[in-house]
């Protein structure tokens, strides 16, 4: 792809291309798209947010900013007109990959591990997925339990865990959710010792809620700055050693390390993380799509005065 842009709406820009998965969200950033390439590519213009498509000289909308023009392979626009796919980074904008807008899986493309036990939250783990589940180009999603199988909530609902502590691969980014199963995992000390092993292998460590004191139990938060939940704070605090714990945080990223505060805060710390890995634009989409209005701000905590934390 190439081009210039200014518009801070416009949903494209260099090394760069998004758009929905669903149609009606496609239609929010591509405004027609047909299967004929001209001269092999296919052109895309911005205009105050709209992507319009100028296939063989036939256009549904006439943009007035010519100058604001991109091109991607056939392929890629393509898998625009059919939806196929939600999300595609070129992380290496150079004239190599510019041939098609899918670019390089070894970059592009993140593996999500979430790491389930008996007793964990709901929403600090599906909070996160549905919104990673956005840009399913971008990021892949695995369950870990202490089996492959079913593996009981906080609430009561059982979900079916991919593949067991045990057989799990070298992770990529792992997640540690909160829930009342925290209270006895932290003296586990056959988990703590795996997850110590497993989780240190991986580029980013991060946790929502109290999956904070399982991290802190491992020893995987010592010589970091972390958060946790508001209302547990004394109790997931007084774990680790050397941990560095920040009362006022919707979110703390320290390096390798992002920790969240209580259960919805892990929304808001994924799409940070979504924006630090592919950019803004790319995490604005998402929030788009889920009809989501994200805190941008990591220090804005109203919970940390209303448990009297300072």
């Amino acid at each position: 792809m190439s081009g210039r842009y200014s518009s801070s709406r416009e949903c494209f820009r260099r090394g760069y291309c998004i758009y929905g998965e669903e149609k009606r969200i496609a239609r929010l950033v591509v405004s027609y798209c047909d299967r004929g390439p001209r001269h092999g590519v296919w052109r895309i213009f911005t205009r105050t947010g709209l992507v319009h498509a100028d296939i063989g000289g036939r256009r549904r909308s006439r943009p007035h900013r010519t100058d604001r023009s991109f091109q991607c392979s056939a392929e890629s626009a393509e898998a625009i007109a059919t939806d196929r796919v939600a999300f595609c980074p070129v992380i290496k904008p150079d004239t190599a990959n510019r041939s098609s807008c899918l670019g390089d899986r070894d970059e592009s493309h993140r593996r999500v591990s979430i790491v389930l036990f008996d007793g964990f939250e709901l929403l600090d783990v599906f909070g996160p997925v549905g919104l990673l589940g956005m840009l399913s180009q971008a990021f892949s999603v695995e369950l870990v339990g202490p089996a492959s199988g079913l593996v009981r909530s906080s609430q009561g609902a059982e979900v079916v865990a991919t593949v067991g502590y045990r057989d799990a691969k070298r992770p990529d980014i792992v997640l540690v959710p909160g829930g009342r199963g925290t209270r006895s995992l932290v003296n586990d000390a056959g988990f703590l010792e795996w997850l110590a092993a497993w989780a240190s292998e991986a580029r980013l460590v991060t946790s929502v809620c109290t999956g904070a004191a399982v991290l802190a139990a491992a020893g995987l938060l010592d010589g970091f700055r972390a958060t946790t939940n508001k209302r547990a704070y004394g109790w997931a605090t007084s774990h680790g050693s050397s941990v560095e714990w920040v009362a006022q945080a919707r979110w703390v990223e320290d390096r390798s390390r992002w920790t969240s505060s209580g259960v919805a805060a892990g929304i808001d710390m994924t799409a940070a993380l979504v924006a630090h890995l592919f950019g803004p634009e790319t995490a604005a989409v998402a929030a788009a799509a889920a009809e989501l209005e994200i805190h941008t701000d990591p220090h804005w905590d109203p919970f940390a005065a209303a448990n009297g934390l300072f």
